[in-house]
């Protein structure tokens, strides 16, 4: 049975995020965030969990409940077991950036024009400006 704050959270999950809790298969009572013992019912619910974008899903190891913790509170302690991220993968991102081909400054043509474009560039940044800015601009320049 859901209620408005179970229908949020279905809907926030259609902007591609995952319940993490419900996709691993564990016992009962390793799923179950909250059990309230009222009226001789032993009421179980799935109330708490982790939200995590579908394409970091990868990187989750294991979500699962532990009972034994005392928290002071009707819920148990819900908790998610995380891979790192690839250090390669991190790498390869930093090193993604524009090659400067200064073996085409070889050719005449092509040298004149890179000489050309530079010292017009450089008469409009001539302007008084930051010198951080100023840095900024002859990076974009070169």
């Amino acid at each position: 049975m859901r209620n408005k704050n179970g229908e949020k959270i279905m809907e926030l999950c259609i902007e591609d995020l995952v319940i993490t809790n419900t996709k691993f298969k564990h016992k009962d009572v390793h799923k179950y965030t909250r059990a309230v013992a009222a009226d001789s019912r032993n009421e179980r619910s799935i109330i708490d969990g982790f939200l995590i974008s579908r394409q970091k899903f990868k990187l989750i190891k294991d979500v699962r409940v532990y009972r034994q913790a005392e928290i002071g509170s009707d819920h148990y302690l819900l908790r998610m077991d995380i891979r790192k991220e690839k250090e390669h993968k991190i790498k390869r991102r930093i090193q993604t950036r524009e090659n400067i081909k200064s073996h085409t400054l070889r050719e005449d043509d092509i040298k004149r024009k890179y000489q050309e474009r530079l010292h017009t560039k450089l008469k409009e940044n001539e302007q008084e400006v930051p010198l951080e800015e100023k840095w900024g601009r002859l990076k974009k320049i070169i």
